[in-house]
């Protein structure tokens, strides 16, 4: 606990809010789970297929406004993801989850404010212990959770600091949506540019056919981890990232010994089993890294005949991912994969090497503005995280007259 303004108080958990116990009697399909980065979202938009249990009807009922609570690690969120049904008017969740709503003594904005700040964490890590299975799923009694205490500013500051942090939260989602509307306006025009066998302003060209088997050859290299090479993982949202980046899945290696794929520097990778989800990304780390053993790893054959960023913008279209998935082979669907010998026998028309070239740079650049965005909002979201230090703990006090623009000047 910390010190807190005089007019400030704590309460228990079941002083604010009301534990949600109805189930799914009315036989609502709509399976919601928690997203670490989207809150609550449909299973089918999220997984892109329901992962529930046929029989739903011990699933918790909820409404829009109510929260929901995963026990489990997500990255971010080491003590698990409170979220609050914002999209939908009402869904059903994992019996999982602990699900509550909001008295009529709270502003409810504050709250999903002060869950989305981590404070909350402080409670939680007093009562929960970490599952038998090691798996980042905490174990916690409702009688303990539901007696955890939370702070209590007065009303009308709940209200204020609310409305100062979701004009952040407004300012993030706007730019969310513009970098959304770049992502979708940079595919059209990369499946454009790649695809329309139209030469460039100042080419006069001829596209040629050829197969992915004479542009890429698979490199099945393979090591262990060590001190010298680390353990990486392929990720649709972000590519070949570190592993512990995403989460720790050390539990799950049962040999030291156990044998990796090795990637180098601008390998294309791709997961054969996840490929028709968008697995697929060139590796940018400069080093060599360790994947799965069950992912492909693509070298360029020729530099001088092929334009490796060219291939990367053709093959990780939303066109060619939606076409993967009629290539995938498997009698069980969630067991489906692409095979690296499938995926190398396509065929492609593409421009001379120079045209490729200058295709890829004009992508690249739309590409690089992206990035800047998505840069511009980690940054805006570690300024909102220091604004949340100092208001909702009462460092700084806000008053009915206090506008955003004065917080700084209270620094």
């Amino acid at each position: 606990m910390y010190n807190l303004p005089k007019e400030w108080k704590y309460k228990k958990f079941h002083e604010l809010f009301d534990r949600i116990t109805e189930r799914n009697n009315r036989k609502n399909d709509n399976v919601l789970t928690i997203s670490a980065q989207d809150g609550l979202v449909a299973q089918n938009q999220f997984f892109n297929k329901i992962v529930a249990s046929e029989n739903k009807s011990n699933y918790y009922f909820i409404q829009k406004g109510d929260f929901a609570y995963n026990k489990s690690y997500s990255k971010g969120y080491p003590f698990g993801a409170f979220k609050r049904l914002k999209n939908y008017d009402q869904g059903i969740v994992s019996p999982l989850y602990i699900c509550f709503r909001g008295k009529s003594n709270i502003i409810t904005d504050f709250y999903e404010q002060y869950f989305e700040s981590g404070y909350f964490n402080r409670e939680i890590n007093s009562i929960a212990q970490e599952g038998a299975r090691n798996h980042g799923l905490l174990n916690m009694s409702l009688s303990d959770f539901y007696n955890t205490k939370l702070i209590y500013p007065t009303i009308l500051e709940q209200k204020k600091i609310a409305d100062i942090l979701s004009t952040w939260d407004e300012a993030i989602d706007l730019q969310n949506k513009l970098i959304l509307q770049k992502k979708n306006l940079l595919s059209s025009l990369a499946l454009s540019l790649v695809k329309n066998h139209k030469s460039l302003v100042n080419f006069q060209s001829s596209w040629r056919k050829v197969s992915l088997n004479e542009v890429f050859f698979e490199r099945k290299e393979y090591g262990y981890e060590d001190e010298n090479i680390e353990l990486y993982s392929l990720t649709i949202e972000n590519g070949v990232t570190a592993k512990t980046d995403r989460y720790n899945r050390e539990f799950l290696v049962k040999s030291d010994k156990k044998k990796y794929k090795v990637a180098k520097y601008r390998d294309l990778v791709f997961n054969p089993q996840n490929l028709r989800y968008g697995a697929i990304a060139l590796n940018y780390n400069e080093n060599p890294v360790l994947l799965s053993p069950i992912y492909a790893t693509l070298e360029l054959r020729d530099n001088d005949k092929y334009d490796l960023e060219y291939f990367n913008f053709l093959l990780t279209s939303k066109e060619m991912i939606k076409f993967y998935d009629s290539i995938a082979e498997g009698t069980l669907i969630e067991r489906m994969t692409v095979k690296p010998e499938i995926f190398l026998n396509q065929e492609f028309s593409i421009p001379p090497v120079d045209e490729q070239r200058k295709i890829s740079q004009i992508l690249m650049e739309m590409r690089n503005e992206i990035s800047l965005l998505e840069n511009d909002i980690v940054l805006k979201k570690s300024q909102k995280k220091g604004l949340m230090q100092q208001l909702l703990t009462g460092r700084i006090r806000v008053s009915l007259n206090w506008k955003e623009d004065d917080y700084e000047s209270k620094l």
